[in-house]
């Protein structure tokens, strides 16, 4: 009889939130990982090989801002920042970045701090608020790149109001990109068609094993 041992993640620390529900921190198969309700959230590498996520969902938002990184001293919002994976895979393509944070979880900012290494992300400025009212509050800023993953509890919680797609399109000077999972087809089209009355041009991307991406100018 041949028997299999698979490696299990380590656990490394864990909590209950009123905002997103259950936490862990764990360490599997060289990687770091936020999950909140066994979702993995967040991910940070231990040996910095960072091109592990060139084929998931934070290498490919990185490469659809790679061109906007390349301005001199691009400014990136942020929007669910959890354990800030974006954020060091955007400095790594631009240590000039300006990142601006945001998330609604003051356990998840404390958390990146413990354990995702937050003080390795120069220019970093976190806020613990609900997106939609941050954004609505400050409509005097501009960014080079708005990344919007807003993830409450094991559910993407993006409502695609008209007040906020506005205010998202008053406050862009490059493009928003928005991460969501549709658990079906016409929930997409939904979104798209929302999309469209408000931004000139938007793209939906593919992202395995369910990740769409919609990419607006």
């Amino acid at each position: 009889m041949i028997v299999h041992i698979f490696p299990q993640p380590k656990l490394i620390y864990h909590t209950e939130s009123p905002f997103s529900g259950e936490i862990s921190v764990c360490e599997f198969m060289g990687e770091r990982l936020l999950k909140v309700n066994s979702y993995t959230q967040s991910s940070y590498p231990l040996k910095e090989d960072w091109g592990r996520y060139n084929k998931r969902y934070w290498g490919r938002v990185a490469r659809e801002a790679k061109e906007l990184l390349k301005r001199e001293s691009p400014e990136v919002l942020i929007l669910g920042f959890a354990g800030g994976t974006l954020g060091h895979l955007f400095q790594r393509e631009n240590p000039k970045v300006k990142i601006t944070g945001v998330d609604i979880d003051p356990e998840m900012i404390k958390l990146g701090g413990d354990y995702f290494f937050f003080q390795k992300i120069n220019n970093l400025d976190l806020i613990v608020r609900d997106a939609a009212k941050w954004v609505g509050n400050n409509l005097d800023k501009k960014f080079d790149i708005i990344v919007l993953d807003v993830f409450k509890g094991g559910n993407f919680t993006i409502d695609f109001s008209r007040e906020l797609l506005m205010n998202l399109k008053s406050i862009n000077r490059g493009k928003v990109i928005i991460n969501q999972v549709f658990p079906k087809r016409e929930n997409l089209r939904e979104a798209i068609d929302k999309l469209k009355k408000v931004f000139d041009n938007v793209n939906a991307i593919e992202v395995p094993p369910g990740n769409i991406l919609l990419v607006c100018l």
